[in-house]
Order: C-alpha cells, then structure tokens, then sequence
C-alpha cells in the first residue's frame, strides 16, 4: 500500500548502490556541480555539510527537519535526513523497506541498516539524538 501510494516499486539494496546517491544526487559529484548548496559548517576543515534552502523538507510520507550533505574535498560522500519526530519517522521506515527491503538490525537501538558494496543506510527512529536517515558511501 505505501508503495503504490508513493509510485515506488521493490527494490533490494543492489539497487541502493545502482543509485549511488539520495534523490538525483550521486556520491562523488563535485559541490561546484549541485547548485544551491549553503555550507553549515562552523570549521574549516576537508568535511564540510551543507544544506540546500530550496529542498523539499519531506521524504517517504515522512516529515523532515533537515537535509544535509556531507562533502569531503568538496566531492558528496553523504546525505544525513533528520526526522521530524517518532511517528514521520515510522513512515520513513516504512518507504525504505518498501524500497530496499526489511534491512537488518543495527548496533544502535531502534536502527534498521541496508549495507550495500558501495552504499550504506541507516535508519536510526526514536533514539536519544532523534529520528534520521544517514546515506554514505561505504568507501
């Protein structure tokens, strides 16, 4: 049902490393190449984040606080969506198993894991620092 609700269709993690991203963007794709992004870090330093004002706050059915994207020698190498509370959390969850499948458990509490050859995903809800989703390239 969340699938056809939000034009989705199964996938497994081979998928999430075929993507090789978030959204349209790709991991290694040079900052000066993603237009719109606003650094958000406080040190210099080679890993900077950095947010995108014109993204839109809302993934799987699921509200967001925020999107950010983590750049190391200015070339993406991971996106960190936090969520807006317990319950866009679990709609969050939701999409991600509908996409990628159930993933396993994690080392964290309440966090659900899709480890790819490339790309690794977690989904952490209801934790002690809040809901969220961490994409990055697992090299």
């Amino acid at each position: 049902m969340v699938m056809a609700a939000l034009g989705l269709k199964a996938q497994s993690v081979a998928d999430l490393d075929a993507k090789n991203g978030f959204g349209n963007d790709v991991f290694g794709t040079d900052l000066s190449a993603l237009p719109g992004m606003v650094c958000t870090s406080k040190q210099k330093s080679e890993y900077q984040l950095y947010a995108r004002p014109a993204d839109e706050l809302a993934w799987g059915g699921g509200k967001l606080q925020s999107i950010k994207y983590g750049f190391y020698n200015n070339k993406l190498r991971e996106v960190i969506l936090t969520i807006d509370g317990a319950s866009n959390a679990a709609l969050v969850l939701q999409a991600l198993t509908a996409l990628y499948g159930p993933g396993t458990p994690g080392h964290k509490p309440n966090s659900t894991v899709w480890q790819g050859q490339k790309v690794k995903m977690e989904c952490v809800t209801d934790s002690p620092f809040g809901s969220f989703v961490f994409i990055g390239q697992t090299k």
